[in-house]
């Protein structure tokens, strides 16, 4: 069986692989392309949670309804459980 020890090298190999050999400006471009990247993503959000004020109140309202549905069916499993287990 896998331990994360030999997940972690096996994806070490292969990221290494994928940029091994290559020129320097190669390593450039992928590190601004990343930057970059990120960058709008994070700009982009921040955009819409700020000029769109109802979008993060829409978020903050669906995230907690999500993490009370699931809080409330694992207590439900758990009740299920403990109730067949005493019968």
């Amino acid at each position: 069986m896998s331990t994360i020890n030999d997940i972690t090298e096996e994806a070490g190999k292969k990221v290494k692989s994928f940029m091994s050999g290559k020129p320097v400006w190669a390593f450039w471009i992928l590190y601004t392309a990343i930057v970059g990247l990120v960058f709008g993503i994070a700009y982009a959000v921040i955009y819409i949670l700020a000029f769109k004020w109802w979008i993060l109140l829409i978020a903050i309202l669906l995230t907690g309804l999500c993490l009370g549905t699931l809080s409330y069916f694992k207590e439900n499993k758990k009740d299920e459980a403990k109730g067949k287990s005493a019968k």
